[in-house]
């Protein structure tokens, strides 16, 4: 009866994804070329996000950027 049970995946994507996604065309434009931009480290983008009432931790900021986060699992 249980021979093929298997565990349900479940895939979630990280809070900058969530971020990016929820932006208009433009905003999301600014915000991909900042995070690929050498000129932005990641506490200054976490900084200005948050500034901007987008409320993110200097963590999921630096785990998106080195691809370290769900984002490259999915």
């Amino acid at each position: 009866m249980l021979e093929n049970m298997n565990p349900t995946s479940r895939q979630y994507s990280c809070k900058m994804r969530t971020i990016i996604e929820s932006l208009n065309d433009a905003d999301r434009k600014i915000l991909v070329e900042a995070l690929e931009s050498p000129l932005w480290n990641n506490s200054a983008l976490t900084t200005a996000l948050n500034e901007r009432g987008l409320k993110v931790s200097r963590y999921s900021v630096d785990s998106h950027t080195r691809k370290q986060c769900s984002c490259w699992r999915i």
